[in-house]
C-alpha cells in the first residue's frame, strides 16, 4: 500500500484534465479494496461531479481488504 498516496493524486490529476463527458479508466496490478474501490470512491467524493460508470460485466468479489501478501 506503499503506492498509495501515488495512485490518489494521478487519479485527481487525471480526473481535473478530463473534459466534461470524458471517461477515465483506473486500472491497477492489485486487488486491494483500499487500493482500488475504497480509493476510487474517496478521490471522487473529494473532487466532486463525477459520475462512476457501473463495472459491467463485473468480474470476481469485491478486492481484498488489508491484503498484505498473495
Amino acid at each position: 500500500m506503499k503506492n498509495m498516496p501515488r495512485f490518489r493524486e494521478l487519479l485527481k490529476k487525471g480526473l481535473k484534465l478530463l473534459k466534461p463527458g470524458g471517461k477515465l479508466i483506473y486500472s491497477t496490478c492489485t486487488f486491494t479494496l483500499e487500493e482500488n474501490e475504497q480509493l476510487v470512491k474517496e478521490v471522487c467524493d473529494e473532487v466532486g461531479g463525477v459520475e462512476l460508470a457501473e463495472q459491467t460485466p463485473f468480474i470476481g468479489d469485491p478486492g481484498f481488504e488489508d491484503l498484505v501478501e498473495a
